[in-house]
């Protein structure tokens, strides 16, 4: 398959395995009261890492494969900052009493992101590079 449908798959897994990870959460009443909570969250990480490294990967289409590699490193690293950021802009912004939805921002945030991103690439080269 080639990686720009990977990275589309991946950040749509992402988008969709963490709404329903807060879905979940919203209807147990909260914070590790849902028994999809973990799975979600595993599933949306693996999408979320997979579909960043594709999308690194599909940026450099065309280039030695150590470059693509490189890339595909580079994309996850800065998705992963982009989800330190929106936790530390939610951590100053939240209120003294945050309920669990404070904590999910930088899973939304970095879903939304790689999202983004693909679909930028996405306008600039075809899915099969």
């Amino acid at each position: 398959m080639a990686a720009g449908r990977v990275a589309l798959l991946g950040a749509a897994g992402a988008v969709v395995f963490w709404a329903a990870k807060a879905t979940a959460i919203g209807i147990a009443g909260g914070l590790d009261k849902s028994p999809l909570e973990s799975p979600l969250f595993v599933a949306g990480l693996l999408s979320a890492l997979v579909g960043a490294g594709a999308l690194g990967a599909w940026l450099l289409a065309g280039r030695p494969t150590w470059v693509r590699a490189l890339g595909a490193l580079g994309v996850i690293v800065l998705v992963v900052l982009s989800a330190g950021i929106g936790g530390s802009v939610a951590a100053a912004l939240q209120p003294d009493d945050p309920s669990w939805v404070w904590g999910e921002v930088n899973l939304w945030v970095s879903a939304a992101v790689l999202a983004a991103a693909v679909l930028v690439q996405r306008s600039r080269a075809p899915l099969d590079a």
